[in-house]
Protein backbone atom coordinates (compact mmCIF):
# COMPACT_ATOMS: atom_id res chain seq x y z
CA UNK A 1 0.00 0.00 0.00
CA UNK A 2 1.41 3.53 -1.03
CA UNK A 3 1.97 5.87 2.00
CA UNK A 4 -1.04 8.75 1.97
CA UNK A 5 -0.06 11.87 1.40
CA UNK A 6 -2.47 14.16 3.54
CA UNK A 7 -2.70 17.91 2.02
CA UNK A 8 -2.85 18.19 -1.87
CA UNK A 9 -3.04 21.36 -3.72
CA UNK A 10 -7.24 21.56 -3.54
CA UNK A 11 -8.65 21.74 -0.46
CA UNK A 12 -11.56 19.91 -1.35
CA UNK A 13 -9.78 17.04 -2.31
CA UNK A 14 -7.55 16.97 0.25
CA UNK A 15 -9.91 16.71 2.93
CA UNK A 16 -12.13 14.53 1.40
CA UNK A 17 -9.38 11.66 1.20
CA UNK A 18 -7.80 12.53 4.89
CA UNK A 19 -11.44 12.41 6.41
CA UNK A 20 -11.38 8.94 4.42
CA UNK A 21 -8.02 7.66 5.71
CA UNK A 22 -8.60 8.55 9.64
CA UNK A 23 -12.02 7.48 9.43
CA UNK A 24 -10.54 4.06 8.69
CA UNK A 25 -8.11 4.47 10.88
CA UNK A 26 -10.48 5.34 13.75
CA UNK A 27 -12.44 2.24 12.68
CA UNK A 28 -9.19 0.35 13.24
CA UNK A 29 -8.35 1.38 16.76
CA UNK A 30 -10.48 -0.10 19.58
CA UNK A 31 -11.63 3.47 21.63
CA UNK A 32 -9.58 4.41 24.32
CA UNK A 33 -10.29 4.82 27.97
CA UNK A 34 -11.48 8.32 28.45
CA UNK A 35 -8.87 9.32 31.38
CA UNK A 36 -9.30 12.36 33.30
CA UNK A 37 -7.16 14.51 31.34
CA UNK A 38 -8.06 17.94 31.77
CA UNK A 39 -5.61 20.47 32.62
CA UNK A 40 -2.17 18.52 30.82
CA UNK A 41 -1.53 21.85 28.76
CA UNK A 42 -2.26 25.46 30.07
CA UNK A 43 -5.87 25.92 30.39
CA UNK A 44 -6.57 22.58 28.78
CA UNK A 45 -4.75 23.14 25.93
CA UNK A 46 -2.59 20.50 24.28
CA UNK A 47 0.67 20.16 22.48
CA UNK A 48 1.96 17.73 20.33
CA UNK A 49 4.13 16.70 23.09
CA UNK A 50 1.27 16.62 25.14
CA UNK A 51 -0.71 14.65 23.19
CA UNK A 52 2.07 11.81 22.75
CA UNK A 53 2.18 11.11 26.37
CA UNK A 54 -1.16 10.45 26.84
CA UNK A 55 -1.65 8.34 23.76
CA UNK A 56 0.94 6.19 25.27
CA UNK A 57 -0.77 5.56 28.22
CA UNK A 58 -3.88 5.30 26.86
CA UNK A 59 -3.27 3.34 23.42
CA UNK A 60 -4.83 -0.11 23.55
CA UNK A 61 -2.05 -0.85 20.11
CA UNK A 62 0.67 -0.26 22.35
CA UNK A 63 -0.50 -2.07 25.46
CA UNK A 64 -1.09 -4.64 23.35
CA UNK A 65 2.30 -4.71 21.89
CA UNK A 66 3.45 -4.48 25.60
CA UNK A 67 1.58 -7.53 26.47
CA UNK A 68 3.46 -9.80 23.44
CA UNK A 69 6.74 -8.41 24.59
CA UNK A 70 5.98 -9.84 28.55
CA UNK A 71 4.83 -13.00 27.29
CA UNK A 72 8.10 -13.48 25.18
CA UNK A 73 9.56 -12.74 28.54
CA UNK A 74 7.60 -15.54 29.74
CA UNK A 75 8.71 -17.88 27.01
CA UNK A 76 12.00 -17.34 27.67
CA UNK A 77 11.58 -18.28 31.24
CA UNK A 78 9.77 -22.03 30.05
CA UNK A 79 12.88 -22.32 27.81
CA UNK A 80 15.29 -22.06 31.01
CA UNK A 81 13.02 -24.59 33.05
CA UNK A 82 13.30 -27.18 30.83
CA UNK A 83 17.09 -27.28 31.01
CA UNK A 84 16.83 -28.33 34.80
CA UNK A 85 15.71 -31.69 35.85
CA UNK A 86 12.58 -31.79 37.70
CA UNK A 87 12.25 -32.90 41.57
CA UNK A 88 9.21 -34.03 43.23
CA UNK A 89 8.21 -35.43 46.37
CA UNK A 90 5.42 -38.00 47.65
CA UNK A 91 3.90 -40.02 50.17
CA UNK A 92 1.41 -42.24 51.19
CA UNK A 93 -0.25 -43.85 54.04
CA UNK A 94 -2.46 -46.70 54.18
CA UNK A 95 -4.51 -47.93 57.26
CA UNK A 96 -7.13 -50.78 57.79
CA UNK A 97 -9.32 -51.80 60.15
CA UNK A 98 -8.47 -54.82 60.74
CA UNK A 99 -4.55 -54.51 59.19
CA UNK A 100 -2.56 -58.54 58.41
CA UNK A 101 -0.48 -60.32 56.61
CA UNK A 102 -2.42 -59.63 53.10
CA UNK A 103 -3.34 -56.37 53.73
CA UNK A 104 -0.77 -54.59 56.55
CA UNK A 105 -1.01 -50.95 57.39
CA UNK A 106 1.57 -48.99 55.08
CA UNK A 107 3.42 -45.97 55.18
CA UNK A 108 5.87 -44.60 52.05
CA UNK A 109 7.49 -41.28 50.97
CA UNK A 110 10.30 -40.69 48.40
CA UNK A 111 11.16 -38.32 46.29
CA UNK A 112 12.27 -38.47 42.69
CA UNK A 113 13.76 -36.63 39.89
CA UNK A 114 13.47 -36.97 35.99
CA UNK A 115 15.45 -34.92 33.39
CA UNK A 116 14.64 -35.03 29.63
CA UNK A 117 17.10 -33.85 26.58
CA UNK A 118 17.64 -34.33 22.77
CA UNK A 119 21.15 -35.64 21.86
CA UNK A 120 21.41 -32.41 19.93
CA UNK A 121 20.78 -29.81 22.19
CA UNK A 122 17.02 -29.46 20.91
CA UNK A 123 16.62 -27.65 23.96
CA UNK A 124 19.31 -24.79 23.86
CA UNK A 125 17.72 -24.51 19.97
CA UNK A 126 14.35 -23.22 21.61
CA UNK A 127 16.31 -21.19 24.53
CA UNK A 128 17.79 -19.25 21.77
CA UNK A 129 14.64 -18.91 19.62
CA UNK A 130 13.28 -17.73 22.85
CA UNK A 131 15.37 -14.87 23.48
CA UNK A 132 15.79 -13.92 19.51
CA UNK A 133 11.50 -14.08 20.26
CA UNK A 134 12.07 -11.17 22.78
CA UNK A 135 14.37 -8.86 20.82
CA UNK A 136 11.60 -9.34 17.86
CA UNK A 137 9.15 -8.09 20.16
CA UNK A 138 11.01 -5.27 21.66
CA UNK A 139 11.34 -4.09 18.05
CA UNK A 140 7.55 -4.97 16.76
CA UNK A 141 6.74 -2.75 20.32
CA UNK A 142 9.09 -0.39 19.13
CA UNK A 143 6.90 -0.13 15.61
CA UNK A 144 3.75 -0.04 17.10
CA UNK A 145 4.55 3.15 19.25
CA UNK A 146 6.23 4.63 15.83
CA UNK A 147 3.23 3.85 13.83
CA UNK A 148 0.88 4.91 16.24
CA UNK A 149 2.41 8.34 17.12
CA UNK A 150 2.41 9.40 13.62
CA UNK A 151 -1.40 8.66 13.26
CA UNK A 152 -1.86 11.09 16.59
CA UNK A 153 0.85 14.24 14.58
CA UNK A 154 -1.30 13.78 11.20
CA UNK A 155 -5.08 13.74 13.26
CA UNK A 156 -2.99 16.95 15.31
CA UNK A 157 -1.63 18.16 12.03
CA UNK A 158 -5.31 18.36 10.20
CA UNK A 159 -7.30 19.71 13.35
CA UNK A 160 -4.45 22.70 13.08
CA UNK A 161 -5.04 23.01 9.75
CA UNK A 162 -8.29 23.12 9.91
CA UNK A 163 -8.74 26.09 12.61
CA UNK A 164 -6.83 27.89 9.84
CA UNK A 165 -9.00 26.76 7.15
CA UNK A 166 -11.87 28.13 9.44
CA UNK A 167 -10.41 31.32 9.86
CA UNK A 168 -10.20 31.76 5.93
CA UNK A 169 -13.94 30.45 5.48
CA UNK A 170 -15.15 33.20 8.19
CA UNK A 171 -13.18 35.85 6.65
CA UNK A 172 -14.32 34.72 3.37
CA UNK A 173 -17.55 34.63 4.56
CA UNK A 174 -17.60 38.25 5.78
CA UNK A 175 -16.13 39.71 2.70
CA UNK A 176 -18.81 38.67 0.71
CA UNK A 177 -21.51 39.55 3.57
CA UNK A 178 -19.45 43.19 2.66
CA UNK A 179 -19.60 42.49 -1.35
CA UNK A 180 -23.43 41.63 -0.91
CA UNK A 181 -24.27 45.72 0.84
CA UNK A 182 -22.18 47.44 -1.32
CA UNK A 183 -24.21 45.42 -4.68
CA UNK A 184 -27.01 46.27 -2.60
CA UNK A 185 -25.80 50.30 -2.16
CA UNK A 186 -25.31 50.42 -5.67
CA UNK A 187 -28.36 48.98 -7.10
CA UNK A 188 -30.74 51.28 -4.96
CA UNK A 189 -28.69 54.16 -6.61
CA UNK A 190 -29.07 52.40 -9.91
CA UNK A 191 -25.77 52.06 -10.70
CA UNK A 192 -25.68 48.12 -11.21
CA UNK A 193 -28.31 45.30 -12.13
CA UNK A 194 -30.23 43.01 -10.26
CA UNK A 195 -28.06 39.95 -12.04
CA UNK A 196 -25.24 41.54 -10.05
CA UNK A 197 -27.16 40.90 -6.94
CA UNK A 198 -28.34 37.80 -7.22
CA UNK A 199 -24.42 36.80 -8.16
CA UNK A 200 -23.72 38.27 -4.71
CA UNK A 201 -26.32 36.29 -3.29
CA UNK A 202 -25.72 33.04 -4.75
CA UNK A 203 -21.73 33.57 -3.25
CA UNK A 204 -22.59 34.62 -0.51
CA UNK A 205 -24.92 31.10 0.31
CA UNK A 206 -22.20 29.12 -1.26
CA UNK A 207 -19.65 30.30 1.37
CA UNK A 208 -22.47 29.99 4.42
CA UNK A 209 -22.41 26.57 2.84
CA UNK A 210 -18.65 26.14 2.94
CA UNK A 211 -18.27 27.46 5.86
CA UNK A 212 -20.23 24.56 7.33
CA UNK A 213 -18.58 22.33 5.37
CA UNK A 214 -14.99 23.35 6.99
CA UNK A 215 -16.89 23.33 10.80
CA UNK A 216 -18.05 19.38 9.80
CA UNK A 217 -15.05 18.26 9.00
CA UNK A 218 -13.72 19.97 12.06
CA UNK A 219 -15.56 18.10 14.55
CA UNK A 220 -15.09 15.14 12.70
CA UNK A 221 -11.35 15.49 12.67
CA UNK A 222 -11.84 16.31 16.47
CA UNK A 223 -13.66 13.76 17.51
CA UNK A 224 -11.20 11.27 15.79
CA UNK A 225 -8.23 12.75 17.77
CA UNK A 226 -10.41 12.63 21.04
CA UNK A 227 -11.06 8.53 20.38
CA UNK A 228 -7.36 8.33 19.42
CA UNK A 229 -5.89 9.66 22.39
CA UNK A 230 -8.39 9.87 24.96
CA UNK A 231 -8.97 13.57 25.60
CA UNK A 232 -11.93 15.42 27.11
CA UNK A 233 -14.49 16.93 24.63
CA UNK A 234 -13.58 20.62 24.81
CA UNK A 235 -10.17 20.28 24.69
CA UNK A 236 -7.93 22.61 22.62
CA UNK A 237 -4.71 22.52 20.42
CA UNK A 238 -1.94 25.12 20.58
CA UNK A 239 -1.20 25.74 17.14
CA UNK A 240 2.45 24.24 15.85
CA UNK A 241 4.67 26.52 14.47
CA UNK A 242 5.70 26.18 10.96
CA UNK A 243 9.13 27.20 9.78
CA UNK A 244 9.79 26.63 6.16
CA UNK A 245 13.61 26.81 5.41
CA UNK A 246 14.36 29.46 2.67
CA UNK A 247 16.51 28.10 0.40
CA UNK A 248 17.11 25.00 -1.63
CA UNK A 249 15.48 21.82 -0.78
CA UNK A 250 17.76 18.64 0.51
CA UNK A 251 20.26 18.09 -2.16
CA UNK A 252 19.82 15.16 -4.46
CA UNK A 253 22.75 12.97 -2.90
CA UNK A 254 20.89 13.12 0.37
CA UNK A 255 18.89 10.32 -0.41
CA UNK A 256 20.87 7.69 -0.71
CA UNK A 257 22.28 8.55 2.42
CA UNK A 258 19.04 8.60 3.79
CA UNK A 259 18.19 5.30 2.57
CA UNK A 260 20.68 3.64 4.42
CA UNK A 261 19.98 4.94 7.17
CA UNK A 262 16.52 3.88 6.66
CA UNK A 263 17.04 0.37 6.68
CA UNK A 264 19.80 0.76 9.67
CA UNK A 265 17.19 1.82 11.77
CA UNK A 266 13.90 0.76 11.43
CA UNK A 267 12.10 -1.56 13.99
CA UNK A 268 10.06 -3.52 11.31
CA UNK A 269 12.67 -4.21 9.61
CA UNK A 270 15.00 -5.38 11.97
CA UNK A 271 11.74 -7.42 13.43
CA UNK A 272 11.46 -9.14 9.87
CA UNK A 273 15.05 -10.37 9.80
CA UNK A 274 14.84 -11.71 13.61
CA UNK A 275 12.02 -13.23 12.08
CA UNK A 276 14.19 -14.77 9.32
CA UNK A 277 16.49 -15.77 12.00
CA UNK A 278 13.95 -17.89 14.12
CA UNK A 279 12.56 -19.42 11.21
CA UNK A 280 16.42 -20.62 10.27
CA UNK A 281 16.31 -22.04 13.61
CA UNK A 282 13.24 -23.77 13.53
CA UNK A 283 14.75 -25.74 10.70
CA UNK A 284 17.38 -27.08 13.37
CA UNK A 285 14.42 -27.23 15.78
CA UNK A 286 12.25 -29.83 13.02
CA UNK A 287 15.77 -32.03 12.52
CA UNK A 288 16.07 -32.55 16.05
CA UNK A 289 13.14 -34.54 15.54
CA UNK A 290 15.82 -37.18 14.01
CA UNK A 291 18.04 -37.38 16.81
CA UNK A 292 17.16 -39.80 20.03
CA UNK A 293 15.31 -38.61 23.35
CA UNK A 294 17.31 -39.69 26.34
CA UNK A 295 15.54 -39.28 30.18
CA UNK A 296 17.29 -39.99 33.31
CA UNK A 297 14.93 -41.11 36.25
CA UNK A 298 16.66 -41.26 39.74
CA UNK A 299 13.91 -42.58 42.85
CA UNK A 300 14.32 -42.56 46.48
CA UNK A 301 11.33 -44.41 48.74
CA UNK A 302 11.12 -45.31 51.88
CA UNK A 303 8.15 -48.27 53.01
CA UNK A 304 7.10 -49.27 56.48
CA UNK A 305 4.72 -51.73 56.72
CA UNK A 306 2.93 -53.13 59.98
CA UNK A 307 0.68 -55.63 60.68
CA UNK A 308 -1.22 -58.07 63.69
CA UNK A 309 -2.03 -61.44 63.30
CA UNK A 310 -3.16 -64.78 65.75
CA UNK A 311 -0.83 -67.49 66.13
CA UNK A 312 -2.62 -70.15 65.63
CA UNK A 313 -0.65 -72.51 68.34
CA UNK A 314 -0.63 -70.28 71.10
CA UNK A 315 -3.68 -67.69 70.31
CA UNK A 316 -1.60 -64.91 71.08
CA UNK A 317 -1.56 -61.63 68.39
CA UNK A 318 1.46 -61.48 67.20
CA UNK A 319 2.78 -57.82 65.72
CA UNK A 320 4.97 -57.10 62.54
CA UNK A 321 7.16 -54.23 61.38
CA UNK A 322 8.75 -54.19 58.45
CA UNK A 323 10.96 -51.37 56.86
CA UNK A 324 12.00 -51.07 53.46
CA UNK A 325 14.61 -48.56 51.70
CA UNK A 326 15.25 -48.62 47.70
CA UNK A 327 17.30 -46.57 45.46
CA UNK A 328 16.77 -46.84 41.58
CA UNK A 329 18.09 -44.82 38.80
CA UNK A 330 17.01 -45.56 35.27
CA UNK A 331 18.45 -44.17 31.85
CA UNK A 332 15.94 -44.56 29.16
CA UNK A 333 16.70 -43.70 25.12
CA UNK A 334 13.95 -43.32 22.43
CA UNK A 335 14.37 -43.69 18.96
CA UNK A 336 12.16 -43.41 16.04
CA UNK A 337 12.86 -45.24 13.06
CA UNK A 338 9.51 -44.75 11.67
CA UNK A 339 7.08 -42.11 11.12
CA UNK A 340 5.57 -42.45 7.89
CA UNK A 341 7.47 -39.20 6.69
CA UNK A 342 6.10 -36.75 8.87
CA UNK A 343 9.31 -35.57 10.07
CA UNK A 344 10.31 -34.87 6.21
CA UNK A 345 7.20 -32.98 6.27
CA UNK A 346 8.14 -31.18 8.98
CA UNK A 347 11.55 -29.94 7.96
CA UNK A 348 10.37 -29.33 4.71
CA UNK A 349 7.68 -26.73 5.64
CA UNK A 350 10.05 -25.06 7.97
CA UNK A 351 12.44 -24.66 5.01
CA UNK A 352 9.43 -22.99 3.14
CA UNK A 353 8.93 -20.69 6.22
CA UNK A 354 12.07 -19.44 5.91
CA UNK A 355 12.05 -19.09 2.67
CA UNK A 356 9.11 -16.83 3.41
CA UNK A 357 10.49 -14.75 5.73
CA UNK A 358 13.40 -14.05 4.05
CA UNK A 359 11.29 -12.67 0.92
CA UNK A 360 9.34 -10.92 3.61
CA UNK A 361 12.82 -8.76 4.47
CA UNK A 362 13.33 -8.18 0.91
CA UNK A 363 10.28 -6.77 0.53
CA UNK A 364 10.05 -4.80 3.17
CA UNK A 365 13.83 -3.35 2.29
CA UNK A 366 12.43 -2.33 -1.27
CA UNK A 367 9.15 -0.65 0.50
CA UNK A 368 10.81 1.19 3.23
CA UNK A 369 13.22 2.97 0.23
CA UNK A 370 10.26 3.60 -1.76
CA UNK A 371 8.49 5.22 1.58
CA UNK A 372 11.80 7.50 2.09
CA UNK A 373 12.21 8.36 -1.67
CA UNK A 374 8.47 9.42 -1.88
CA UNK A 375 8.52 11.53 1.71
CA UNK A 376 12.03 13.14 0.62
CA UNK A 377 10.18 14.22 -2.45
CA UNK A 378 7.29 15.42 -0.99
CA UNK A 379 9.16 17.69 1.41
CA UNK A 380 11.24 19.64 -2.39
CA UNK A 381 7.17 19.35 -4.01
CA UNK A 382 5.65 21.17 -1.00
CA UNK A 383 8.69 23.53 -0.44
CA UNK A 384 8.23 24.33 -4.50
CA UNK A 385 4.90 24.98 -3.73
CA UNK A 386 4.76 27.15 -0.79
CA UNK A 387 7.68 29.46 -2.62
CA UNK A 388 5.39 29.90 -5.31
CA UNK A 389 2.41 30.10 -3.27
CA UNK A 390 4.00 32.88 -1.37
CA UNK A 391 4.10 35.45 -4.41
CA UNK A 392 1.04 34.03 -5.22
CA UNK A 393 -0.76 35.18 -2.24
CA UNK A 394 0.79 38.76 -2.23
CA UNK A 395 -0.90 39.37 -5.36
CA UNK A 396 -3.87 37.80 -4.77
CA UNK A 397 -4.10 40.00 -1.90
CA UNK A 398 -3.18 43.03 -4.06
CA UNK A 399 -5.90 42.04 -6.90
CA UNK A 400 -8.54 41.60 -4.63
CA UNK A 401 -7.90 45.10 -3.12
CA UNK A 402 -7.14 46.89 -6.39
CA UNK A 403 -10.59 45.35 -7.78
CA UNK A 404 -12.48 46.25 -4.46
CA UNK A 405 -11.60 50.11 -5.00
CA UNK A 406 -12.56 49.77 -8.41
CA UNK A 407 -16.11 48.83 -7.75
CA UNK A 408 -16.46 51.50 -5.39
CA UNK A 409 -15.47 53.83 -7.69
CA UNK A 410 -17.61 51.86 -10.83
CA UNK A 411 -14.08 51.30 -12.69
CA UNK A 412 -14.98 47.36 -12.27
CA UNK A 413 -17.86 45.07 -11.84
CA UNK A 414 -19.78 42.86 -9.34
CA UNK A 415 -18.23 39.70 -11.29
CA UNK A 416 -14.74 40.86 -11.43
CA UNK A 417 -15.02 41.49 -6.92
CA UNK A 418 -16.32 37.72 -6.66
CA UNK A 419 -13.29 36.17 -9.17
CA UNK A 420 -10.90 38.36 -7.33
CA UNK A 421 -12.55 36.99 -3.92
CA UNK A 422 -12.83 33.46 -5.15
CA UNK A 423 -9.08 33.43 -6.50
CA UNK A 424 -8.04 34.85 -2.76
CA UNK A 425 -9.20 32.29 -0.65
CA UNK A 426 -8.47 29.40 -3.16
CA UNK A 427 -5.06 30.58 -2.76
CA UNK A 428 -5.44 31.26 1.26
CA UNK A 429 -6.23 27.87 1.42
CA UNK A 430 -3.71 26.09 -0.58
CA UNK A 431 -1.19 28.30 1.12
CA UNK A 432 -2.24 27.04 4.76
CA UNK A 433 -2.38 23.64 3.77
CA UNK A 434 0.97 23.65 1.47
CA UNK A 435 2.89 24.78 5.03
CA UNK A 436 1.17 21.93 7.06
CA UNK A 437 1.92 19.19 4.45
CA UNK A 438 5.68 20.53 4.41
CA UNK A 439 5.87 20.42 8.22
CA UNK A 440 4.26 16.59 7.98
CA UNK A 441 6.48 15.96 5.04
CA UNK A 442 9.33 16.60 7.87
CA UNK A 443 7.69 14.19 10.10
CA UNK A 444 7.02 11.13 7.29
CA UNK A 445 10.47 11.52 6.76
CA UNK A 446 11.81 10.61 10.20
CA UNK A 447 9.06 8.13 10.77
CA UNK A 448 10.46 6.31 7.56
CA UNK A 449 13.85 6.71 8.02
CA UNK A 450 13.54 5.64 11.76
CA UNK A 451 14.21 8.19 14.09
CA UNK A 452 11.06 9.93 14.68
CA UNK A 453 10.42 7.71 18.17
CA UNK A 454 13.82 8.34 19.42
CA UNK A 455 13.62 11.88 18.70
CA UNK A 456 9.89 11.70 20.75
CA UNK A 457 11.76 10.26 23.76
CA UNK A 458 14.98 12.26 23.93
CA UNK A 459 12.89 15.37 23.52
CA UNK A 460 10.72 13.70 26.64
CA UNK A 461 14.07 12.48 28.73
CA UNK A 462 15.04 16.25 27.99
CA UNK A 463 12.35 17.97 29.17
CA UNK A 464 11.58 15.55 32.43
Amino acid sequence: MRPFNIFTIKPEAMFSALLSFLIALLLCTNLSAMEDTAGTGPEGRYTLEDLYIIAQKNSEQIKIAGENLFIAQKDKSRAIAVLYPQFTAFGNNTTYDEPNLYEPDSTSYGAKFDYNFSLNGRELIVYRMAKDKIKKNEYDLKAVKEEYLYQVTAAYFVIAALNQNLKIARLNNQRLKTHQKAVLTKLKLGEITKTDLFRADAELSKSKTDLVRVENMLRNSRAILINLVGLPKNFEIEEPDINVPSGDGPEAFQLEELKKEALAARAELKSGELESMISDRNIKLAKSEYWPKASIEGIYRNTDYSSTSTDTDTGYEVEFDNDSESLSIAFNLNFIFFDGGLRKAEVKQAKASSRIAKLHVEKMSKQISLEVEEAFLDIITQKSIIESLTDQLRSSQEHFDAVSKEFKHGLSDSLDVVDANTMLKDTQREFVNARYSYKLAEIKLKRVKGSFLKEILKAQNEKH
